[in-house]
């Protein structure tokens, strides 16, 4: 069964748990991949330092990551402006040597606080 919950301002919305987790949804794209694949969706990659240690975020809801072998290059930093005009920040593992074969990461907002996780590519409701 399937519920909503409106998050922030009418972008986010709780979906279907899978495996103990809130699927959200971000104008409609609930993974890396529709939001790479959706034109609306303003990317941009990011090559400076962001000013938020970034990879404790990652280590504080992925147990594992601590035994990942990912180097900053490893690490896709993309700015993101949804087709309503939220800004939003995709941080994620990409490199099946550095991280299992998964991706992992974590969602920030414009001002660099954590409003979700990225398991094998997918958002979720931030749950730490």
């Amino acid at each position: 069964m399937k519920f909503l919950m409106t998050l922030v301002a009418g972008l986010f919305v709780a979906g279907t748990a899978i495996a103990g987790l809130e699927i959200i949804y971000i104008d409609g794209a609930d993974s890396i991949q529709q939001v790479r694949e959706t034109p609306a969706f303003k990317k941009q990659h990011i090559t400076t330092k962001l000013p938020v240690d970034y990879w404790s975020l990652i280590a504080a809801v992925h147990s594992d990551a601590e035994t990942f072998q990912c180097e900053d290059d490893d690490i896709k930093k993309i700015k993101v402006v949804s087709p309503s005009g939220y800004v939003f920040y995709m941080i994620y593992t990409m490199e099946d040597y550095c991280d299992g074969g998964n991706t992992l990461g974590i969602l920030l907002d414009s001002q660099f606080t954590a409003i979700g996780e990225i398991h094998d590519g997918a958002f979720y409701k931030n749950i730490k």
